[in-house]
C-alpha cells in the first residue's frame, strides 16, 4: 500500500490535471450557452473579451480545491475566488462517472459565479469590453493606426478613448487577421481536446 504521506506527484501529472481542469470548466461554461467560443490556450496574453486563470491548490482524488480569477479586456478583475469539493470513492464508480464528472460541482460553481457577474453588467459595459478586446488585438498588429484608442492606467487597465469608423480599411485587415487568429487558437483546441 502507499503511505500517503510520501505519495508525490510529478510536475508531469501536475500539468496533465491542469490541462484536465481548464478542459472540463471550458465544456461546463459552453454547456451554459451564456457565452461565445470558449477555448483552452496556453497562456493568459491574449486579447480575449473574458480571460478565466486558474491555480491548482489541491489534487488528490478525494479533494479538488483551486483558486480561480476572472477578468475582462478592460484588465477589470470580476473576481478572484477559491473553489473546493470533496467526493467519496463512489464519485469513481463507473456508471456514476458515466452521468457526472466526479467534480462538476466545482465547475458548476465557477460557471454560475460567471454567469451572475455577467448578468449584472450593463449593456454599454459588455458592448465596450468586446471593443477594447479587438482594439487591443489591432493596437498589437497595426499600434501606429490604433493606439491612440484607447488609454491606459499605466498598468494593466483600459479604457476606450473613441471608436475607429466601422468601414475602416486598416480595421476590416485586422478584423481578418483576427479571424485566422481564431482558427489558429481553433486548431490548438483540437490538440488539446485530443490530449483529453
Amino acid at each position: 500500500t502507499l503511505d500517503p504521506q510520501r505519495t508525490t506527484t510529478t510536475p508531469g501529472i501536475r500539468r496533465a490535471e491542469g490541462h484536465y481542469v481548464a478542459q472540463r470548466l471550458k465544456d461546463t461554461l459552453e454547456h451554459s450557452r451564456e457565452w461565445g467560443l470558449v477555448r483552452v490556450v496556453p497562456s493568459a496574453d491574449r486579447e480575449v473579451d473574458v480571460m478565466v486563470t486558474g491555480k491548482m491548490i489541491k489534487s488528490n482524488g478525494e479533494t479538488l480545491a483551486i483558486e480561480v480569477t476572472v477578468t475582462d479586456a478592460r484588465g477589470q478583475r470580476w473576481f478572484s475566488r477559491r473553489y473546493e469539493d470533496s467526493v467519496s470513492r463512489f464519485a469513481y464508480d463507473l456508471e456514476i462517472r458515466r452521468r457526472q464528472e466526479p467534480f462538476q460541482n466545482v465547475y458548476n460553481r465557477v460557471a454560475n459565479d460567471m454567469i451572475e457577474y455577467l448578468r449584472a453588467q450593463p449593456h454599454e459595459t459588455l458592448q465596450a469590453i468586446r471593443s477594447i478586446s479587438e482594439l487591443r488585438f489591432a493596437a498589437r498588429f497595426a499600434p501606429e493606426a490604433f493606439s491612440n484608442y484607447l488609454s491606459t492606467d499605466g498598468g494593466a487597465r483600459y479604457s476606450l478613448k473613441r471608436l475607429p469608423a466601422e468601414n475602416d480599411p486598416v480595421l476590416a485587415r485586422v478584423r481578418n487577421i483576427r479571424v485566422r487568429d481564431q482558427l489558429f487558437v481553433d486548431h490548438l483546441q483540437e490538440a488539446y481536446t485530443e490530449f483529453d
